[in-house]
């Protein structure tokens, strides 16, 4: 007993508003050095071992007792004795409800309404013994407190376990010791000991036998439940009502003793039969209880949150990615390469790689982190994601069912890809751990292959021939591509400081070469609608090189490549004008008369019947003419995947082609407008997130330039080719918007962003 008597002097109360109040934490480790220091002196073996317990617990246990039950009040002192020394122990005497004359504070007609049944004596009793319990710990003025039940007692570990829990969450308000179960437990951090803390999904979970208890908490508790509407139990755990941050541990701290089976605080194995009421008056509790377990699901899925509205998921620390070997890091890595392969040579290759990364990331999602409140949430964007995507199956579902005569168009699947968009960040998040060495090997292999992969025409008067591209057009976007890449790795390298000199100058002129090789590729291949789009991600990239990068050198590197640009075009002016002079002068004489004209499809057929209009330019205004006309129709949500039915009544039939060349009129024929502002939406959230990185610290400033630059390019070249539905524009939209993720996972890890979201 003398550790409860040095503990008793030094736990003195503490005035209203004193320290105990702002940090507990700090009046609870002054507790514990002092004791400490108080009985280090101590020449007896008994007064070093208590010592030694001090130096890991002092906490007041206040144990609700039957004054008729003295015998489970001396089993759970003994154990106290034995295991916990340096508690100070309180008894509370319990309220008997037996023998209680008159109930205060209850709601009798919303008690039976809400569980079915009359309150039984036991559980008023339970009740207000539990709120006597609260109170007597706010006038102790301790910093934390343990309310006990007489039928638990401690075990050998449960004394460091306890410590270990205020140690790893100092912040909480309720913590429960105990319960009867815990599924579907979601952790919110693990103590040294090996306790899980967190909310189970699952519940109620039963018991409040042993729990953990701030002056916060209390307080919350207190003025939460002061009427009593539930039984102890189930109330406490409300946490969503009461407000209080309240959790559990995954396994009981403290075990049952024999006395558990016949307490009489909650008497809970007798007159529950007899108190139910008839089923057609339960009705009403039935509701009660559906409708306040999906509330419990919902809270418990969405990460705690501390008062200042961050998440609680800080206290753990950051989210830990997965140990993986040097072999499994080169698997990532070539699996990356081959998904970005498109720029190289057109295969379906990136579907197979994207559907590993996402199966192989959700795997290690369901079987871990989803358990975690520490995992990646993906936020209002994930959700927009799924919702899009749902929305797409619906219009799927609906032809199919009401109208499966008109049948679909092609390439309907790829606007189901946004529903991977979020997992395949979170797959570059858990798998890529050498970002730079994959960026080298893009380099190199995107230099050898603008070098050997295409036929030129020395004399520059032919078009050049790619060798592993569908058409010259797609090659070109794919070089256009690689020379942003080359241009922002060129400038990383010259700034990443771990490099030695020799190294240094071998990748710039790795990122110089493809660069050139790029350009000289983009020029070869005669595509209009490329150069027009490197004419304005051009001077993009370059004026977010100024406004974003500091470095001198970083500016230096840009403005040369704004010379070999400038060079560039001065040396291809004469392939400029042969080829893309008539298109130009078509496109303003159209842009003219649109901006003049009041009939939108009058001025695409005076375009189309003027002589001097191209082939390849008339073919593609009559596409465009066509796909506004069954646009019209239908503006808002569009044509559906059924847009093909409507294409067969096109007003110019001399164009059998289906491919629109367009890809903002890919998106807007079958989705119309809501579907162009799904993507905008996403893009300019995408832009946000990787630009919150940036400025975090949390990626190189490069990439964030070369990720706008791109987007602007991509953005262009959509405006006179379907890439939307092409390989290379399939991957890359996939890959811009799972690197946004990636970067929004990025910021949570490091507690920049704490979005509500289940998963």
């Amino acid at each position: 007993m003398q550790s409860y008597l040095i503990a008793s002097r030094i736990m003195t109360p503490a005035k209203k508003g004193g320290i105990s109040d702002r940090n507990p934490l700090m009046v609870y480790e002054r507790t514990i050095k002092v004791s400490s220091d108080k009985l280090k002196g101590g020449h007896h073996a008994k007064n070093r071992k208590c010592a030694e317990a001090s130096e890991l617990m002092i906490l007041p246990v206040f144990v609700i007792n039957m004054a008729s039950q003295p015998a489970a009040y001396k089993t759970v002192a003994a154990s106290i004795e034995a295991y916990g020394q340096g508690f100070q122990l309180h008894r509370i005497d319990a309220v008997n409800g037996h023998t209680a004359t008159q109930r205060i504070g209850i709601d009798d007609a919303r008690f039976d309404a809400i569980n079915g049944r009359e309150m039984l004596p036991g559980e008023y009793g339970c009740y207000r013994s539990h709120l006597k319990a609260l109170e007597s710990f706010l006038s102790d003025g301790s910093p934390y407190g343990l309310i006990l039940e007489d039928d638990v007692v401690f075990t050998e570990t449960t004394s460091a376990r306890i410590h270990d829990i205020i140690k790893s969450l100092p912040d909480f308000d309720v913590v429960k010791l105990v319960n009867h179960r815990s599924p579907l437990f979601m952790s919110l951090l693990e103590t040294d000991a090996g306790d899980r803390i967190g909310r189970a999904i699952h519940g109620p979970q039963g018991s409040a036998a042993a729990y953990l208890v701030s002056r916060e908490g209390a307080r919350k508790l207190l003025s939460a439940l002061s009427t009593m509407e539930l039984p102890w139990d189930v109330a406490m755990e409300r946490f969503w009502h009461h407000k209080a941050r309240l959790f559990s541990s995954d396994e009981n701290i403290l075990a049952f003793s024999s006395h558990s089976e016949i307490s009489n605080i909650s008497d809970q194995n007798s007159g529950y039969d007899e108190a139910k009421h008839p089923w057609y008056m339960r009705l009403r509790t039935s509701l009660f209880r559906t409708f306040d377990y999906y509330v419990r699901v919902h809270h418990t899925l969405l990460q705690p949150q501390n008062p200042d509205g961050s998440s609680m998921k800080s206290q753990s620390g950051a989210y830990k990615l997965p140990g993986i070997s040097l072999t499994g890091e080169l698997i990532a890595a070539i699996s990356l390469l081959v998904f970005m392969s498109t720029v190289w040579v057109e295969t379906d290759a990136y579907r197979y790689i994207a559907l590993g990364f996402v199966v192989a990331a959700l795997i290690r999602y369901a079987r871990t982190d989803f358990w975690k409140y520490e995992k990646p949430m993906v936020g209002w964007a994930g959700l927009l994601c799924v919702a899009w995507t749902f929305y797409v199956l619906a219009r799927f579902a609906y032809i199919y069912l009401f109208y499966p005569e008109m049948g679909t168009g092609s390439a309907e699947g790829i606007y189901l890809f946004p529903l991977f968009y979020p997992t395949l960040g979170f797959a570059l998040l858990l798998f890529i751990r050498r970002p730079f060495l994959i960026a080298v090997a893009f380099m190199a292999i995107s230099l050898v292959i603008l070098i050997f992969g295409f036929h030129y025409d020395l004399s520059w008067n032919e078009r050049a021939v790619t060798l592993l591209q569908h058409n010259p057009i797609h090659a070109a976007v794919s070089s256009g591509f690689i020379a942003l890449c080359a241009m922002a790795f060129g400038i990383h390298t010259l700034n990443r400081n771990t490099l030695d000199t020799r190294a240094r100058v071998v990748l710039c002129l790795l990122a110089l070469a493809t660069f050139i090789a790029a350009l000289i590729a983009i020029y070869s291949l005669y595509s209009k609608g490329v150069w027009l789009a490197m004419a304005i991600a051009f001077p993009t990239f370059v004026v977010l090189v100024a406004l974003t990068d500091k470095s001198q050198t970083s500016r230096m590197a840009a403005l040369v490549c704004i010379l070999i640009g400038l060079l560039s075009v001065f040396a291809g002016e004469h392939i400029l004008q042969r080829v893309g002079g008539n298109t130009a002068n078509t496109s303003w004489e159209l842009l003219s008369d649109l901006k003049t004209g009041d009939n939108i499809m009058q001025d695409f057929d005076k375009a189309i019947k003027n002589p001097e209009t191209g082939l390849s330019e008339r073919e593609r205004l009559m596409i465009w003419a066509n796909t506004l006309h069954i646009w019209h129709k239908n503006p808002i949500f569009g044509a559906g995947v059924s847009w093909l039915h409507y294409w067969e009544k096109r007003p110019y039939q001399q164009t059998d082609f289906t491919l629109l060349h367009n890809g903002y009129l890919e998106i807007a024929i079958r989705y119309g407008f809501l579907g162009l502002l799904f993507y905008g939406v996403l893009t300019v959230w995408a832009v946000r997130c990787t630009w919150q990185a940036t400025r975090a610290g949390l990626i190189d400033s490069a990439a964030f330039q070369c990720y706008v630059a791109t987007l602007v390019f991509f953005a262009v070249t959509i405006l006179s080719n379907s890439n939307v539905r092409l390989a290379i524009g399939e991957s890359y939209m996939a890959l811009a918007f799972g690197f946004a993720f990636y970067c929004q996972y990025l910021l949570q890890q490091h507690n920049r962003q704490y979005p509500r979201t289940y998963f």
